[in-house]
């Protein structure tokens, strides 16, 4: 390999107009001349074919159109397949059935919970409070609840279980004072499930029943003003009269400082509130 900067032994001489290396800027030149033709020495450019408009009714609107009488909507006329409804409405009729199944065997557990409790009562040979009414107006709403299911009518089949479910949680949240673990007597154990006041949680003024008030102002402006039938109004209307009556209870305890006592029976009225809704609102909904 010849050093940089050396020059060839034949064929290269130094005199002037020789093929010296590096060349000369007019030599540049003239290679250049002679490997690149000029511009007016090159072809003409082929013509390029001209852009073809769209063709009518394949481009999709840059804005959406007012659908009119005989006009297919846009979605459809550019080939995007069409929503099955029939599989909707069967996922939503799934859905409703196993959302009432839930609650039917919510409201079976929560019946069994407080004939547990009043099983309590009798082993031990003691009287408890009577309450039976309440009990067997759970249990009817929740045959009520079992029928409605069998039929197909899953949500009112829903609802009236919700209401079963939440008027034994009332009868079982009385059951529960009456078995208060004390001195006198350790047989009775406080029922799992079964919430207990604090001292954090006790009420500190009349304001904490406002919510209870409010729900039964609106279930009984709703007997005066909606649209239940006869048969519906009747059933409601002596649950409320049940939370009525707990609400007054609770308002007394708390005149006279049973912190305890008013916690609890706030609970069960509210609870019975509720079981009383459940029954209205099962005629304002439908099914599928």
């Amino acid at each position: 390999m010849r050093p940089m900067g050396s020059t060839r032994g034949e064929g290269n001489s130094a005199k002037p107009g020789g093929n010296a290396w590096p060349p000369t800027r007019q030599q540049r030149k003239e290679i250049v001349s002679r490997i690149c033709p000029p511009a007016h020495a090159l072809p003409p450019r082929p013509e390029v074919p001209p852009v073809r408009p769209p063709t009518p009714g394949k481009a999709a609107p840059l804005a959406p159109q007012e659908p009119g009488p005989n006009r297919v909507p846009a979605a459809i006329s550019a080939g995007e397949p069409k929503r099955d409804h029939g599989a909707a409405r069967n996922h939503a009729a799934s859905a409703e059935r196993e959302a009432a199944a839930n609650s039917i065997e919510k409201a079976s557990i929560a019946l069994h919970r407080t004939e547990a409790l009043l099983m309590q009562f009798k082993v031990a040979g003691r009287k408890g409070p009577n309450v039976g009414q309440a009990l067997d107006e759970a249990k009817h709403t929740y045959q009520q609840g079992l029928s409605r299911f069998r039929e197909g009518s899953y949500v009112t089949a829903k609802e009236l279980a919700t209401a079963s479910s939440d008027l034994s949680r009332a009868v079982a949240i009385l059951l529960a004072r009456e078995l208060r673990p004390n001195a006198a007597d350790a047989l009775f154990v406080a029922p799992q499930g079964i919430h207990r006041a604090t001292a954090e949680e006790r009420p500190g003024s009349h304001d904490e029943f406002s919510s209870i008030g409010s729900r039964l102002s609106r279930i009984l402006w709703l007997f005066e003003n909606g649209t239940l039938p006869s048969e519906v109004i009747e059933q409601a209307r002596k649950i409320a009269s049940w939370s009525e009556y707990l609400y007054r209870e609770a308002q007394k305890s708390f005149r006279e400082g049973a912190w305890d006592d008013a916690l609890e029976l706030v609970q069960a009225a509210e609870a019975a509130a509720y079981s009383a809704e459940h029954v209205c609102k099962m005629c304002y909904l439908k099914d599928g």
